[in-house]
């Protein structure tokens, strides 16, 4: 699933509206083409509406992100699997790495930002090509209405008014003749006209009627304005494609529905497919832009169609439609504001999942980043999200006038907003800071919690210090592991015995291994008992720590122990448990040793040798 995690999240919603816009049309057949025409529709608009839908909606974070792995050397050169695992810094160990020593780093190589910069611009330059080409397209059609010579015929004229009044359009409709042997087509969203090849007077009154009913059908439905939003959809969307797809299923309905207007309109089927065969054959010259009448790729499948007496020529009312489009925007609101979840609640990631709504946000409001005045006033806002994306954007600045307002937030309702605050002030050099952000060590948020201990850990401040102390015992394992990353270190002999407590009862792999990595045996009296407990973990990496550090300290309480994990299912486990053992002088140990010589690792095998070399 991991090339699922490259495609951008909203390619994958577009998508998933088309497709199912596509199996709707497979179920529509006996439907009318009118109909058909409108799903095709709703479907291709709304591709240009849910981007536009992303940056104006709060951020839903439901969608679960697919676990993402990797494969990257290590250090040493040996290939190590990597998951969503959180970044660790490096606690100093006298010891030295195995040679099978784990990566931790799943960050974004340079190689990877290559590629997505090259894709991006590759998307850009189609985008901007396309769009250069219906632009240029769009100015040829202009010239050619100018150009074209306006039809005031009373004749003309008259049929014209009659047409707009049996098909209940109100709107003024020009008459205009261009070259001879051009293809009959309308244009214009605004002010539509109806444009006629040259010898259009030596037409019968039975074809005029026609070819008028069927471009008027078009202007009554706005075809035009449809058809330029699909090639917009195209242009943004040109690599996908089933947008290419449905916009030309898109002008094939659009005929259809013409034509069914057209029949609707009292023009008798034999009579009006005599007029598209005549039409299509004496007039082969078109603008691909506009919808003519008669294109002969479509010419066929319309004939058949219209000579069908079983074929569903009816329309779609405006309450249909309505409908249609409440459901659709039903359906695509949510869908807009989906983003995906945080992978792991314990995850220790600098950047929040909910990052994406926040920067959506902030663009809505339309307030630049460094507007001090304006984000200020945003903390002031009655809506939660808006307050969030202000505090963060303020704790960011680095601003000195980004002090108060924050302080003033200490105490948001909302946990993004204080957690904010904690992350914008942690940095400052006044009392009042810490004063304010203390309650925050016990606050409801986990989150907020974390970030406590992490920004402020590190000040030389009692109370800082005892209430990080206090979240050993948290509730989220998130907070512990932070606690005891802050502690590791400290002088203070209270932290030695709270970490050696701490490991009887932690059940969090991340942080049974933070704490057995951080635990110095010879400065606390529990620590060595702490550590032959851990060696019951589940966990591979805290059972081999946990072995190194009984190891490092040479007491003889361990030998019987890590003779117990030669044993042990773990490659590494059993490899620092004989590095434990060949110094150790012991006759059993020597003994049990000797029965590895024979173990399947390699890496194990060795060091039994080096252990049994003196003996």
């Amino acid at each position: 699933m991991s090339w699922f995690l490259s495609v951008p999240l909203p390619i994958l919603k577009v998508s998933l509206v088309l497709v199912l816009a596509w199996l709707a049309l497979t179920t529509m057949r006996r439907c009318s083409a009118s109909a058909r025409h409108l799903v095709v529709a709703v479907a291709l608009g709304a591709t240009l509406l849910v981007p536009l839908l992303e940056r104006a909606l709060p951020g839903w974070e439901t969608l679960p992100r697919p676990a993402e792995a990797s494969i990257q050397p290590s250090g040493d050169g040996v290939a190590t699997s990597t998951t969503n695992r959180p970044v660790r810094e490096s606690v100093p160990v006298t010891e030295p790495r195995p040679a099978a020593a784990r990566s931790f780093d799943h960050r974004e190589t340079s190689p990877t930002l290559g590629v997505r910069a090259t894709v991006k611009a590759v998307w850009l330059g189609g985008v901007v090509g396309l769009l250069a080409l219906l632009t240029v397209r769009l100015v040829a059609m202009r010239l050619t209405v100018r150009r074209a010579e306006p039809l005031d015929d009373p004749a003309w004229t008259s049929l014209v008014d009659d047409a707009r009044a049996q098909l209940g359009i109100r709107r003024a409709v020009a008459l205009r003749r261009r070259g001879a042997g051009e293809m009959p087509a309308v244009w214009g969203v605004l002010r539509p006209v109806i444009l006629l090849p040259a010898e259009c007077d030596s037409w019968s009154a039975g074809r005029r009627r026609a070819v008028l009913v069927h471009e008027l059908a078009h202007v009554g439905r706005g075809d035009v304005l449809l058809l330029l939003l699909a090639q917009v959809a195209g242009a943004l969307h040109w690599f996908n494609p089933l947008v290419w797809v449905l916009r030309h299923r898109l002008a094939i309905e659009r005929e259809h529905a013409c034509d069914d207007i057209a029949l609707r309109a009292g023009l008798r089927p034999s009579l009006y497919a005599d007029h598209l065969l005549a039409t299509a054959a004496t007039h082969r010259h078109h603008r691909k832009l506009a919808p003519v009448m008669a294109a002969p790729s479509q010419l066929e499948d319309r004939i058949m169609a219209i000579l069908d007496p079983r074929r569903n020529h009816g329309n779609t009312s405006r309450r249909v439609q309505a409908a249609v489009l409440a459901l659709a925007l039903t359906v695509l609101i949510p869908l807009a504001s989906l983003t995906w979840a945080q992978h792991d609640e314990d995850s220790n990631l600098d950047t929040p999942p909910y990052v994406g709504s926040l920067d959506r946000e902030l663009q809505r409001l339309g307030i630049a980043e460094d507007d001090i005045d304006g984000l200020t006033r945003c903390l002031r806002s009655t809506t939660a999200i808006s307050r969030a994306a202000c505090a963060r954007a303020l704790a960011r600045t680095g601003d000195p006038r980004r002090i108060e307002p924050l302080l003033a937030s200490v105490n948001d309702s909302d946990e993004r907003v204080r957690e904010w605050v904690v992350r914008g002030l942690a940095d400052v050099n006044d009392p009042r800071v810490v004063d304010a952000l203390l309650p925050l060590f016990d606050d409801t948020s986990a989150d907020v919690r974390e970030w406590c201990v992490r920004e402020l850990g590190d000040l030389d401040d009692p109370r800082v210090f005892d209430s990080v102390l206090l979240r050993l015992d948290d509730d989220a394992g998130q907070v512990r592991e932070w606690a005891v990353r802050r502690l590791a270190g400290s002088d203070d002999d209270r932290v030695q015995d709270a970490f050696a407590l701490a490991l009887y009862d932690e059940k969090n792999a991340d942080v049974q291994e933070w704490l057995v990595r951080s635990i110095e045996p010879r400065r606390t009296d529990g620590g060595v008992d702490a550590l032959i407990a851990a060696l019951d973990s589940p966990s591979d990496d805290v059972r081999e720590w946990a072995v190194r550090r009984l190891a490092d300290t040479g007491d003889r309480r361990g030998i019987r122990p890590m003779m117990d994990m030669l044993r042990d299912a773990s490659d590494e486990v059993r490899e620092w448990a004989v590095r434990g053992l060949m110094d150790s002088g012991d006759p059993a140990a020597i003994a049990s040793l000797r029965e590895l010589r024979d173990d399947p690792s390699e890496d194990v095998r060795e060091w039994v040798e080096r252990a049994l070399e003196n003996r």
